[in-house]
């Protein structure tokens, strides 16, 4: 019998961890463990957590060294054969891990399994829409490009645990980008299948995110050497990123100067993503 690993790595969300943890513990799909692993919280987050009584609860307290190194803890310690990564103030609907078995059952030769969220401040449509993934780096940017939501999103993903034998976990020295980082490795290297049905709750309004604005659907700026982006496609991707980045920045009348950066070091890339913006938007009418 398929079962999942979830893993909820936990800094300082006492206001938010309880529902999060009940929105798995609701799910229909009964066979899975919750790995929470503490990240050295200094309010009252872990005595939240420990308030549940569920043997298929796991609780890890360690010191604080950021949210790669908690995840990653809940990979060595995960015991099922599939691993999902869930935010400790994100919701899951009841639905989310029967999807993720819809597409197990249904994509057998993908590796690596994605659905959709909604946002607290943008309502996203739930498509019965299944596929697999033909390249990531252009269905990514035509995400982007279609409705500013990210085509794979923690808590909407579910790997293999053996692929991390190859692609390691989360990369602890980068403090921005690290899910962006990881996906990219495992799309160079596996099959992902995508659900369109959605699944999750991205809540902008829990305490501590970083990521209030809208900035949120758009990745933390990672500035790549254009030496290592040979493909046209992941290209096109890092040029919606650095696309959100500028827009976002002149919006705000700020960081002038990494505009310009950007707009001289990645112009073409951006110019690319426009068009395609420009593309989407008028498929649309």
């Amino acid at each position: 019998m398929t079962q999942f690993s979830i893993i909820i790595p936990l800094y300082n969300k006492e206001l938010s961890i309880r529902t999060t943890i009940e929105s798995v513990l609701k799910q229909t799909y009964p066979h899975f463990e919750l790995i929470i692993v503490n990240d050295g919280s200094t309010d009252r987050s872990l005595e939240m957590a420990r308030q549940f009584v569920d043997n298929r609860i796991k609780i890890i307290d360690v010191p604080n060294a950021g949210v790669s190194n908690a995840r990653n803890i809940g990979i060595n310690n995960a015991t099922c054969e599939y691993v999902i990564f869930l935010d400790a103030d994100d919701l899951w609907y009841e639905n989310s891990l029967d999807e993720f078995m819809f597409l197990i059952d249904n994509f057998e030769k993908a590796q690596v399994f994605c659905t959709s969220h909604t946002l607290t401040i943008k309502s996203i449509q739930s498509l019965e829409k299944r596929y697999y993934i033909d390249n990531f780096w252009k269905r990514n940017a035509e995400s982007y490009a279609r409705n500013t939501t990210a085509l794979v999103c923690t808590g909407c993903i579910a790997i293999k645990k053996e692929c991390f034998n190859s692609v390691s976990g989360f990369n602890p020295e980068l403090t921005h980008g690290e899910d962006l980082d990881l996906w990219n490795r495992l799309a160079e290297n596996f099959i992902f299948a995508k659900s369109e049905i959605v699944t999750m709750l991205y809540r902008l309004d829990a305490e501590n995110r970083s990521d209030k604005s809208i900035k949120v659907e758009k990745d933390r700026i990672v500035f790549v050497s254009r030496e290592e982006v040979t493909e046209e496609l992941k290209a096109l991707d890092y040029g919606r990123i650095y696309f959100f980045e500028l827009y976002y920045n002149l919006k705000t009348l700020k960081n002038w100067k990494l505009n310009f950066k950007l707009l001289l070091n990645y112009g073409d890339w951006i110019f690319s993503f426009i068009l395609l913006l420009i593309k989407v938007k008028t498929s649309k009418k």
